[in-house]
């Protein structure tokens, strides 16, 4: 008689509820949440429970009905509980159409259900330690808010027990990928832990990582076995972006006396977002290819960083000569040459004595210097050397008197 009065209530709940609320409309969700699964060993039998709530913007909701069927090789139908005070379940197992179908309300028209907040759990015992249990799992599910009908969802139970990666998406080969995982499954303590990171890389440790060598896609796998002997296997998608390949090469322009860098990298996919040059010499610069005039003469450590649109780098420096500033005319007070260009044989006139080398661009000597008094001419023989530009410099102040000169043949 108990029962009989519940449904009558039920029925008058609905009733009344129709005359003083909007309607419920299939937007309106009873939501079995099986990511919030507890599971348990009581006797050696295996339960695992999950609540429901209900996801809706009606905030009049007094009665909560569902039917549907499971799996019965995995679940046997345990309990129902309510988390809400006089909220007032009736859950009943049919074995004739084997349904599984509830009815609740609350104590009287005027109290209704809060939204978004487990109102009750539903228990079963399961077949074994290792069954695991899926949305699928259940079948046939029709559900009823206020008497209307309304839709129904199973969540997972696997999100919060999958692989976490600690490191962004956006991995670069040669950096650190990190791996975790929780210490229980299905309410089992973890006892081993075989991860295949897909790089040829294992690990036995909870929290793990590795370093990928190449650009590409991986799958990492983790192989979990409990303290009671059950297996769960989880795989997870790495991308790791390629590095860029930071290059460049250096022109000097005699004219101006500066250095015009050449950027020279590459990347294999994606695109190089960002340039950092750092002359040596304290100046930097974020352009593409920059032009760069050094302060004194000699050579400098040049760096350059490249960074792509995944946020990989590179870097690569080289040493940079910078030539001496020298004048644009063919001859100076101390040195007079001619002709220039020259072929072959050049005159050399001094205005003071002292020895006078020949040097190739980039500062390199490249003929034994010549010893000419004041006021005297000296002859070259410049054949050996190939075309292009040279410069004549004294050997005691190199610095303030350079003639250039061009051979052409």
């Amino acid at each position: 008689m108990k029962y009989l009065n519940i449904a009558l209530l039920s029925v008058v709940c609905f009733l009344s509820k129709a005359t003083i609320a909007l309607p419920v409309t299939l937007a309106d969700t009873i939501v079995f949440d099986l990511s919030q699964s507890t599971f348990t060993n009581e006797g050696g039998i295996y339960y695992i429970e999950f609540p429901i709530y209900l996801n809706s913007d009606d905030v009049n909701i007094n009665a909560v009905d569902f039917w549907f069927q499971f799996d019965q090789t995995k679940l046997t139908y345990a309990t129902t509980n309510a988390l809400i005070i006089g909220f007032d379940p009736f859950t009943n197992f049919n074995t004739n159409n084997q349904y599984l179908s509830n009815t609740s309300s609350t104590p009287s028209i005027a109290d209704f259900l809060p939204l978004n907040t487990n109102i009750l759990t539903l228990k079963f015992s399961l077949a074994g330690a290792c069954t695991d249990i899926l949305p699928t799992d259940f079948f046939n599910v029709t559900t009823l808010l206020n008497g209307i009908v309304s839709s129904a969802l199973f969540i997972p139970q696997n999100p919060g027990q999958g692989i976490s990666i600690g490191t962004p998406n956006a991995a670069c080969p040669g950096e650190e990928v990190q791996f975790s995982f929780g210490t229980q499954i299905n309410g089992q303590t973890i006892t081993n832990y075989a991860w295949d990171f897909g790089n040829g890389q294992t690990s036995s440790e909870q929290n793990a990582s590795t370093t990928y060598n190449s650009g590409q896609e991986y799958t990492a796998t983790l192989t979990a076995t409990t303290v009671d002997g059950c297996t769960y296997n989880a795989s997870t998608p790495v991308q790791i972006y390629p590095n860029p390949v930071a290059n460049f090469s250096t022109t000097y322009i005699s004219t101006q006396n500066q250095i015009q860098f050449n950027n020279l990298s590459t990347i294999e996919s994606g695109s190089i977002q960002a340039y950092d040059w750092s002359f040596g010499d304290g100046d930097t610069s974020d352009l593409s290819d920059p032009l760069h005039q050094y302060p004194d003469s000699g050579n400098y450590t040049c760096r350059l960083i490249v960074v792509s649109s995944f946020g990989c780098r590179d870097t690569v420096q080289q040493n940079v000569f910078q030539p001496l500033d020298v004048v644009s005319i063919e001859s100076t007070p101390m040195l007079a040459i001619w002709p220039n260009p020259v072929n072959a044989e050049v005159n050399m006139k001094a205005a003071t004595t002292d020895y006078f080398g020949i040097y190739n661009a980039i500062g390199e000597l490249v003929l034994q210097p010549v010893f000419i008094g004041a006021g005297q001419t000296a002859i070259r023989d410049l054949s050996g050397l190939a075309d292009g530009v040279y410069f004549v410099r004294p050997m005691k102040k190199p610095n303030d008197h350079s003639v250039k000169i061009l051979i052409r043949k």
